[in-house]
């Protein structure tokens, strides 16, 4: 009997292990299925979470800005995005990322700072204090069609998506790049033309300090899209209240017949790193 006993033990135990084989078999199959769903799922998730705001600060580098001036206009940044009117404004609109620019001479490379994500007053202080260590690597003439565009492939080449992209273009001149020189340079207006197709908002600060007619210029050459204006400052001392009144001005969410404006790229989203 005990033989028999004992088969019966191990038949037991071979069933017992054939259904948990089974079990674990089928185990897989479920995982493999979900893990296809959730990879199916994902970029469509991802899509839902846009960032609300993209927006590029683009500051006049160039030979008419003096030195005592380009500190005056990295200092008005640093304390604008130190502001907590702006700061609230930023929490309003969602998930916003700030990039900066200062452009300069058309031949020459701009100065940049990647995308930062602000969503307090510490990433805000972290950007300000970015800002105030950039030492000047850009001058020459005023190159700003060339900044735009800099600007606009700062947009392009993110690797995220926003509902709204805007780039904050401030300068004390028009465009100064001679064209039989550099014809193949884009000028303000291809930016501008540019910026339309794209979707992507250009608002402008002029500073009219040494040329008149600058904010009409900036009207007609530079700014496009829903909403899109120029404020103006006669001095630079006046820089950094005009910049902290233009970024809530247009951080703050506009409403279009209700909707929200997508902007013409949406590239697999990726947040970028806070500071």
């Amino acid at each position: 009997m005990e033989p028999s006993c004992w088969r019966g033990s191990l038949s037991w135990e071979r069933s017992n292990i054939m259904k948990s084989r089974a079990l674990y078999n089928r185990f897989l199959s479920l995982s493999a299925t979900a893990l296809a769903l959730w990879t199916f799922w994902l970029p469509a998730e991802a899509e839902a979470r846009c960032l609300d705001v993209a927006l590029v600060l683009a500051i006049d580098g160039s030979s008419s800005v003096d030195g005592a001036e380009y500190q005056l206009q990295k200092h008005g940044i640093a304390e604008a995005l130190r502001d907590p009117q702006v700061i609230a404004a930023m929490r309003q609109a969602g998930d916003v990322a700030v990039s900066v620019i200062f452009w300069g001479d058309a031949g020459q490379p701009h100065q940049k700072i990647d995308w930062f994500r602000v969503a307090d007053s510490k990433d805000g202080d972290r950007l300000a204090q970015r800002i105030e260590r950039m030492h000047r690597n850009v001058k020459g003439s005023t190159g700003l069609g060339t900044g735009l565009v800099a600007a606009l492939d700062m947009i392009a080449e993110a690797d995220f998506c926003a509902n709204r992209a805007i780039i904050n273009v401030s300068g004390d001149g028009s465009e100064t790049v001679y064209r039989r020189q550099t014809r193949h340079l884009p000028k303000p207006e291809d930016a501008r033309a540019r910026a339309e197709e794209a979707g992507v908002t250009i608002n402008a600060l002029a500073i009219s300090n040494q040329e008149g007619g600058l904010k009409d210029y900036f009207a007609s050459q530079v700014v496009t899209g829903p909403g899109a204006f120029v404020m103006e400052v006669k001095n630079y001392e006046s820089f950094a209240e005009a910049m902290r009144r233009k970024l809530i001005r247009e951080i703050t969410p506009m409403a279009v017949s209700g909707l929200r404006l997508p902007v013409a790229w949406s590239d697999p989203p990726r947040a970028p790193d806070r500071p």
